[in-house]
Order: structure tokens, then sequence, then C-alpha cells
């Protein structure tokens, strides 16, 4: 009776240690899901301006960055750093993502009150101003 208490037990206990592994993994797998961002695409705001914003290769705003990359994803976030909309950063729009973009990005992640790690995600994306440009070429923002 006690030996099938304890098998009974240690079962359960197994099965609960398997299944938080499993549904962590799967977290992990869907955080890790989100695509990079490679290349950008002008989005028309609701006010008709303009906004220019990195995408994955499919267009999809929900994207990565990492140090390292070179895309015209990078260009596009290096110009929003650079922007008196942004954190006036005077990067070189080279498309690369080296440590100046990466203290770049954390500097503008602390100011918009994101994690401040150097990587561009989901939250960055929706916490950064994006630079809007009217007819004028008077620059406001627009989070997306």
């Amino acid at each position: 009776m006690i030996r099938s208490k304890i098998f009974a037990t240690s079962v359960v206990a197994a099965a609960l240690v398997v299944g938080s592994l499993a549904s962590g993994g799967a977290a992990n797998a869907a955080a890790q899901a989100v695509g990079t961002c490679s290349t950008s695409k002008t989005v028309t705001a609701t006010s008709g301006a303009s906004i220019v914003v990195p995408v994955t290769s499919g267009g999809s705003g929900d994207c990565r960055m990492d140090p390292g990359a070179v895309s015209g994803a990078v260009r596009a976030l290096q110009a929003e750093l650079n922007s008196s909309c942004g954190v006036r950063a005077g990067l070189t729009q080279d498309g690369n993502f080296g440590p100046a973009t990466k203290a770049a990005l954390q500097r503008a992640q602390a100011k918009y009150g994101v994690t401040a790690d150097g990587i561009y995600g989901t939250n960055t994306a929706r916490a950064l101003g994006w630079p809007i440009f009217d007819q004028s070429g008077s620059c406001g923002f627009q989070r997306i």
C-alpha cells in the first residue's frame, strides 16, 4: 500500500514536471517564432503621413533584430533613432547593427520604458515613436 502511494505520487510529480517543461518549451518556441526584421516598408498613418518601419521579408512588423544584423530594417531603425522624434543618435544609416546602434537603441528603450537590452523586438517596436513627415517636412511621431 505504501509503495503504491509512493509510486502514484512519483507519477503525478513526473507528469507535473513534464507538463511544465512542455508548456515552457511551447512559450519559448512561440517567442522564437517571431521572424527576423530584414527589410522595411512604408505604412500610411491615420493622418495620411508615411512611416517607414522594419518588417520581415513577408511584410510582418512583428519581428526581431539583434546586434550584428545587416539589412534595410536596420537602416529604418537607424533613421528612427537619428530623427528629431527619436533620440538624435547621430548614427550612420548604413544598415549595420553595430555597437553604436545598440547603444542608441538602449537609450531609446530606456526613454520609452521598455527593457534596455539593445535588441529590437515587439515591445520595442510598440514603444518607439516612428517619425512621420507631412508635406512640409515637419516631424511628428506615430506609435505602431
